[in-house]
Formats: C-alpha cells, structure tokens, sequence
C-alpha cells in the first residue's frame, strides 16, 4: 500500500520540524515528503524494513533516517500533525513506540557487565 500525503499534509508536518530541519525539507520537499511518506507506508502496513522499495535508496537509508528522528523527537512532532489523521497518526505512533523500546532493551543490555561463565 503506498502512501501519498496531501500538499496540507505535507505542509502541517514542513511547519512542525525543528528549524534546521525544516529548511533542509524546504529545499528539498519532494524528497522529505517521500521520506516521510516511505515511513508511514511501513507503519500502516506493519511492514519491515528491508521489505521497503524506496526511490531514495536502499531500505536502510530509510531505517537510519527514521531511527535519527526518533533520537531527536522528530517523529513526536509529525505525530502531532498528522492528528486530524487519525489512523496514520496512531500507526506511526506505534511503529515508533516500538522502535524506542527496541532501542532503549539494546542499550541496556549493551551496559550491562559481562558475566563470568564457571
């Protein structure tokens, strides 16, 4: 299922990243917007990533962007545009949801002291 954003779907999100950010998506619209339009396709159709054919590169292009926005609360912010539409905002919810949890189990476990096998 492939997901195309309105022009004021598009324009709600554009005005709600942060400063730099929106002047990159600016400058280059079409390729933010399908970007962010790739990450919603793999949220509503509980897709994987390496399952995703993106026009702008390999999948884990796509992966590496979404995982660096959700560092950076990005994702909290296109949420929040995307509210009047509500089964993309609460697909994309999830899908982010899910990957902070993932995140937030590996690092933990990378902290953790190495055991001693007897």
């Amino acid at each position: 299922m492939r997901i195309e954003l309105s022009l004021w779907q598009w324009q709600r999100i554009a005005d709600r990243l942060p400063p730099t950010l929106r002047r990159r998506a600016d400058r280059n619209a079409a390729r933010y917007k399908r970007f962010v339009e790739e990450v919603l396709q793999v949220a509503t159709g509980d897709m994987r990533w390496r399952e995703l054919k993106s026009p702008n590169g390999s999948w884990r292009t796509v992966y590496v962007r979404f995982h660096r926005w959700s560092e950076d609360g990005v994702w909290d912010r296109v949420i929040a545009a995307l509210e009047p539409s509500p089964e993309l905002s609460g697909a994309l919810q999830r899908r982010v949801g899910e990957h902070r949890r993932a995140s937030k189990r590996r690092k933990q476990r990378s902290a953790e002291p190495a055991r001693d096998e007897p």
